[in-house]
């Protein structure tokens, strides 16, 4: 599950976003509320992050702006890889302090060094 500080900054990047993709067309606030049957300050504060959008709304957006959706979302997957590292260190944190399980992690981490081990001298040879 991604944490609030992470949903935050994805809505606020996919908001940049889109307040750059309307700027390039030249419509307005006013055009993209008329035309999503939102208030103009709904849109503002969806640019700014904090309105998050329904997916029907998005895909009409979308569709407004004339741009691919792809251009939006994908520039958010670098949240996602955070948001994994953040839950992998509390995982991490958490097990260690935990005496029962302290011992898997110690055996998953070793584990894990030894594949990256043997993937970097498979590459040597």
């Amino acid at each position: 599950m991604l944490t609030e500080a992470t949903q935050d900054a994805i809505y606020e990047e996919l908001g940049k976003r889109i307040k750059a993709a309307r700027e390039k067309e030249g419509i307005s606030q006013d055009v993209v509320a008329k035309y999503l049957d939102l208030s103009r300050v709904s849109i503002s504060n969806i640019e700014v992050g904090k309105q998050k959008l329904q997916l029907h709304t998005l895909l009409d957006l979308v569709k407004l702006l004339h741009i691919k959706m792809d251009d939006l979302l994908s520039p958010l997957d670098r949240f996602l890889e955070n948001d994994v590292s953040e839950a992998s260190e509390k995982r991490i944190h958490d097990s260690l302090n935990s005496p029962s399980s302290s011992q898997e992690v110690v055996e998953d981490d070793t584990s894990r060094i030894k594949n990256f081990i043997g993937f970097i001298k498979s590459k040597d040879s």
